[in-house]
């Protein structure tokens, strides 16, 4: 086999490697997470998302305190890229979203307890490059947020 030949193969045989290998991987999840104490009770927050997604892309956020008070717990997710645009949805009963179809949405659920979740599917725009979220459980007295899970 010439050199010519043998460089067309080591180059198909490459090619053929990367496409396997982005098939077949999994999305990529990123997460932040934040603990602060303050007066006694110990906040803290979750958030993950994916990075690496074909159509739409899962995420979830949680906080939680250390003693049962009221609480709101609000997750941010947004679509990152140029000109993007982001939808999002969730099954969680008494979440509330707003800013769909934009490049940031929210949900938000008030409760009383010592935890709350909020999960969901993001389904970005063919210009997002990637899908982030945060998560923020507050009091009436204080708060803790994470940060965005990717940027």
């Amino acid at each position: 086999m010439n050199t010519k030949n043998l460089a067309r193969a080591a180059a198909a045989a490459a090619i053929s490697g990367l496409c396997a290998l982005s098939v077949a991987s999994p999305a990529q999840a990123f997460s932040a997470s934040s603990t602060m104490t303050s007066g006694g009770l110990t906040y803290k927050a979750y958030a993950e998302s994916c990075n690496l997604y074909w159509n739409s892309c899962s995420w979830y956020t949680n906080g939680s305190l250390s003693a049962s008070r009221s609480f709101t717990h609000t997750s941010d997710v947004k679509a990152n890229g140029i000109g993007v645009t982001i939808s999002i949805s969730t099954k969680e009963a008494g979440v509330s979203i707003s800013g769909n179809s934009t490049s940031m949405a929210h949900a938000v659920e008030r409760g009383y307890g010592t935890f709350s979740s909020t999960a969901g599917v993001a389904s970005p725009s063919i210009f997002s490059v990637s899908v982030a979220s945060r998560s923020k459980m507050a009091t009436s007295v204080n708060n803790v947020q994470t940060g965005w899970t990717t940027w």
